[in-house]
């Protein structure tokens, strides 16, 4: 698999990419990201606040992310 220029860019900056390959729909995050959230999950007690900093360094830049977080 090779990464765009824009996707390893995004990559960088510690965003989320996201790839289709093979016919898979996979989401490509920095080890870092992957460890902090794996960590949260797979010892002790989940607090979903525990992953708003993560969230943060995924969506920050959305346009869209004011529409996703409000409730109807």
């Amino acid at each position: 698999m090779t990464l765009t220029p824009e996707q390893l860019d995004a990559a960088e900056r510690g965003e989320v990419v996201s790839i289709r390959e093979n016919g898979l729909d996979l989401v490509l995050v920095r080890r870092e990201q992957f460890e902090q959230l794996s960590a949260l999950v797979d010892y002790g007690e989940f607090d979903p606040r525990e992953t708003y900093p993560l969230v943060e360094a995924a969506w920050g830049d959305d346009p869209h992310l004011d529409e996703y977080q409000q409730y109807k």
